[in-house]
């Protein structure tokens, strides 16, 4: 982990929404969540616009775009193969403040 995001990381990472409901879903966790259940949680939170294919459609979108971007830049550990979401605990400090 970095000692945190440049500002166009950060606007980069917040400017989704669907990132935002992510780090909010995974705030305050300590151990590793499986992407379905990543996917049942933002959907019973209302975080994430849901339909009759949600939980399949938005495992879908996490894995391929928006996981990958948040492990990028070490907001996450996503291991892909395993479809496995480890929160960095450090990670909610790089987004509190840009630099």
């Amino acid at each position: 982990m970095t000692n945190g995001l440049s500002r166009t990381e950060q606007y980069s990472l917040l400017s989704s929404p669907e990132r935002r409901a992510t780090m909010h879903a995974l705030a305050g966790r300590t151990s590793s969540l499986a992407l379905a259940d990543l996917a049942a949680t933002l959907v019973e939170d209302d975080r994430w616009p849901s339909d009759d294919d949600g939980d399949r459609r938005i495992a879908a979108t996490l894995h391929h775009i928006h996981l990958p971007k948040m492990d990028a830049v070490d907001i996450i550990d996503y291991d892909a193969d395993a479809n496995v979401v480890d929160p960095v605990p450090e990670a909610a400090r790089a987004t509190d403040s840009p630099r």
